[in-house]
């Protein structure tokens, strides 16, 4: 049995170890009280940590938002219907005598004359599932693992599906007005939405520490640069005639940036304070992705200047 001289004795000894760890540069504890050394040092836990807070119940070592983040079902679904497709494309490739440009077009990758002419708008959203090759759906997946799962555990579900789904409606919509004779495949347009919330996210989030800041924003850069020099988004067939662009989809790089940029605006407004300035940037925001994203569609949609796609249908058709 201990008597009340030993607790006094081990409750020290936890105070002391705790001063001991908030008197360190690094590492902070989770919301499930375990010491964790990429968390933000605060000084929050110089408290006793069997303190509660009285109004959540919980104690306080745990009201510290953890830097590691749980797995989210949005990203988790996207991802497995990214496999799913990808392996889809694989079966194809291997059992039908179709081009690999032609089985894109069958499955729905973004090619504008089909959705100026034909209306299939389906085709400005199927595209993020579809992906050329093993490295190009790798770095994807990648971006989609880490990025997703961070932005959905900061700003909700809701917000996370706005900024996935039109992020790539908008880098799609950009991409049919730069290259529209060209078939466009990848999730990069959603992907390049997510880099200003990254952003926005590290300003914003003041747990993570520096070392995990500069991670992050080297691998955003980086992402950038090889997309621009190497990494394809977009695919153009050499054996039937749709115009060769290049192997890169600028426009839907810029168009999820763009998208993400004013989505990012609008999320940096917080609900708790809302002054005239922030309802006139979320307004300002919202109307300018609006017009945008109508001027570029109205446009691709009545450029009837653009061939027809009846030559492509007709070499694609299923053999």
């Amino acid at each position: 049995m201990l008597n009340e001289n030993d607790l006094k004795d081990i409750e020290n000894q936890n105070t002391q170890t705790l001063n001991y760890q908030n008197q360190s540069k690094i590492g902070d504890y989770d919301q499930k009280g375990r010491y964790n050394p990429w968390i933000k040092k605060t000084q929050l836990h110089s408290l006793n940590y069997t303190q509660f807070d009285q109004q959540n119940q919980r104690p306080i070592a745990t009201i510290q938002k953890r830097a590691c983040f749980k797995w989210k079902s949005f990203s988790a679904i996207n991802l497995v219907l990214i496999l799913i497709y990808y392996l889809v494309e694989c079966a194809l490739i291997a059992n039908t005598k179709n081009t690999r440009s032609c089985i894109f077009f069958n499955l729905g990758a973004l090619y504008q004359p089909s959705i100026t002419y034909n209306y299939e708008f389906q085709r400005l959203f199927l595209p993020n599932f579809l992906h050329n090759g093993f490295i190009h759906i790798f770095y994807n997946s990648i971006s989609l693992y880490y990025f997703g799962q961070i932005l959905e555990e900061f700003y909700g579900f809701k917000k996370f599906a706005i900024l996935y789904i039109f992020a790539g409606l908008g880098g799609n919509i950009f991409q049919g007005y730069y290259h529209p004779e060209s078939l466009a495949v990848g999730a990069s347009s959603s992907i390049f939405g997510f880099f200003p919330l990254i952003l926005l996210y590290l300003k914003q989030n003041q747990n993570v520490c520096r070392k995990q800041k500069i991670i992050y924003s080297i691998y955003i850069i980086l992402m950038i640069l090889f997309s621009f020099i190497g990494m394809n988004q977009s695919y153009e067939s050499q054996q039937i005639s749709v115009k060769k662009k290049g192997n890169i989809g600028h426009g839907a790089h810029l168009g999820g940036l763009f998208t993400g940029f004013f989505i990012a605006l609008i999320y940096s407004q917080s609900n708790s304070s809302v002054t005239l300035k922030s309802k006139l940037i979320k307004i300002t925001s919202f109307v300018i992705l609006v017009l945008s994203f109508g001027q570029f569609f109205f446009y691709n949609q009545f450029n009837f200047d653009i061939k027809s796609p009846k030559q492509l249908e007709l070499a694609c058709q299923w053999k």
